[in-house]
């Protein structure tokens, strides 16, 4: 029985609480949650923490962050000395000092951290595209995220450090040719209105295109997040699985 924890009890780890099936449940089980500041009405049915060491006492195997890029700045690279840390964060990495900890880490501790794909689909194929060292990748992002200068286009590290960080950006180009190297046209679109990501990629393997409109619901959150942890557990557990 694998132990997970979760990092953020917000929007969308409460929808991804209520993906779980009985299948599920016959493999894994959340053993508590970490949050900063704890509510009265914060109830699980499992404990909810606000320290890394009173979650290291809970023994997670796993833990997985869906507090966006937030608990890996506040956290650092402590959090993966737990456990594995799957998150849907990718924009944390922007920081470079914060990813040459996180590889100190990993490899002092044998821990991984893994960006999950959140909001977008096709990474493992992007990432197969750019094993040609003369593909091309692009991506096009419409959100309501308020870009320093809409419509400009600009490296992936740019665009995320100055718009509220667009997880799905950053795991894009992380999945490609870097936060450096992957040009990012990103609009901004009003508050309300839909938000699109589109990657495209060419090269001698061939030309790929994804392009995906994600559902942003006022309770939920953006659903698609919750479910690529969930779809990402039952791949661990699986004995023949895609992707």
């Amino acid at each position: 029985m694998l132990r997970v924890g979760l990092v953020g009890l917000g929007r969308i780890a409460q929808t991804f609480l209520s993906l779980r099936n009985e299948e599920d449940s016959a493999h894994w089980k959340v053993v508590g949650a970490i949050k900063r500041n704890i509510a009265a009405d914060d109830k699980a049915d499992f404990p909810i923490v606000d320290s890394l060491d009173s979650m290291g006492a809970l023994e997670p195997d796993l833990l997985i962050d869906f507090s966006g890029p937030n608990a890996l700045n506040s956290y650092g690279a402590n959090l993966l000395r737990l456990a594995d840390v799957w998150t849907v964060g990718a924009a944390a990495l922007v920081s470079e000092m914060l990813e040459s900890d996180l590889r100190d880490v990993a490899r002092e501790t044998g821990h991984r951290l893994r960006l999950l794909p959140g909001a977008i689909g096709g990474l493992d194929a992007l990432s197969a595209m750019t094993i040609d060292p003369s593909s091309t990748v692009s991506i096009f992002a419409y959100t309501a995220s308020k870009p320093v200068a809409s419509g400009i286009v600009d490296n992936a590290r740019s665009v995320v450090s100055s718009s509220r960080g667009v997880n799905v950006i950053a795991a894009a180009a992380l999945a490609s040719q870097g936060l450096d190297r992957t040009p990012v046209d990103h609009v901004a679109v009003g508050d309300g209105e839909q938000r699109r990501f589109v990657i495209e990629a060419n090269g001698g393997f061939g030309a790929l295109r994804v392009s995906i409109d994600p559902v942003v619901d006022a309770k939920c959150g953006t659903m698609l997040v919750a479910a690529s942890a969930i779809v990402a557990l039952r791949n661990s557990y699986r004995s023949i699985w895609v992707g």
